[in-house]
């Protein structure tokens, strides 16, 4: 081959490497900001579950006022029963002012809340300390836990509501799913130019050289 045909192979080789820098920067590019967005849309599910929570548990502290204030144990029991209809209650406990739990009912096997005793109830944190928070957009957990003051003025007793976030884990999951397979397809379509521009550039060289 002469001079040129290398110098032109030369130069295409710099183009595709151009082409290849330009493909792998937009990729990156693109899969940062599906991830942040990603964290943006799932930390914005998070608020809006824990403020469902918070006025969920606020509700049962209201409709619950009456029993804890006569210490009434079985109605309290049937008043959390009627909440199983509410799919992501994982647990509810209803405690004194002391903390020291009255009723408590958990989700079962068969997904029903049924009562249980207060050796099966633990609290993931307690009325006063530092509320736990998630560790990022990788790291959400299974369920929040929620605390609820009973009585206006000086707490008579707490809810404790324990409440599922699947809902924030799948719109994780389809985010960085689509994210994934965006810059899997922009990476592919890059690789697919270079390819086809270095075959086009070792043809068009040969063809050169031989005439």
């Amino acid at each position: 081959m002469s001079g040129d045909t290398f110098r032109h192979i030369g130069s295409a080789a710099h183009r595709l490497r151009l082409l290849l820098l330009i493909g792998a920067g937009s990729a990156c590019a693109v899969l940062a900001l599906l991830l942040y967005t990603a964290h943006l849309h799932t930390a914005l599910a998070a608020d809006l579950t824990h403020a469902h929570a918070r006025e969920l548990a606020a509700n049962i502290a209201s409709l619950s006022q009456s029993e804890v204030a006569s210490n009434d144990r079985v109605a309290l029991f049937n008043r959390l029963e009627s909440f199983n209809a509410i799919n992501h209650i994982r647990s509810i406990a209803i405690t004194n002012r002391l903390v020291e739990p009255l009723a408590a009912v958990r989700r079962n096997a068969a997904d029903n809340l049924s009562a249980v005793t207060s050796r099966d109830i633990t609290f993931a944190w307690r009325p006063g300390t530092a509320v736990p928070q998630p560790r990022g957009v990788m790291n959400i957990p299974e369920s929040v836990a929620i605390w609820s003051a009973i009585g206006q003025i000086a707490p008579i007793g707490w809810v404790y509501l324990e409440y599922e976030t699947d809902t924030l884990a799948s719109a994780r999951n389809r985010f960085l799913a689509s994210a994934s397979v965006m810059a899997l397809g922009l990476w592919g379509a890059t690789l697919l130019i270079l390819v086809l521009v270095s075959r086009r550039a070792w043809t068009e060289g040969v063809e050169e050289h031989q005439i």
